[in-house]
């Protein structure tokens, strides 16, 4: 009885396990990708006058 609950508990700990590599995976990219936005964003505006707004669009994806 005792192994069958460790066997779960294991199992359940490997699950989430993979669930937060993967959301750290993808976390992880989208830092990128809006680094590269906001970088492309600054070339494009002459830098300063865009600023507030991409700070902006960065706090509104946070929840993941």
């Amino acid at each position: 009885k005792m192994k069958l609950q460790q066997e779960k508990e294991q199992a359940i700990m490997e699950r989430n396990l993979t669930y937060y590599k993967a959301t750290n995976r993808v976390s992880k990219k989208e830092l990128e990708l809006r680094k590269k936005i906001k970088m492309l964003r600054e070339k494009a505006m002459g830098n300063e006058t865009r600023k507030t707004e991409v700070e902006q669009d960065e706090s509104d994806g946070e929840g993941f």
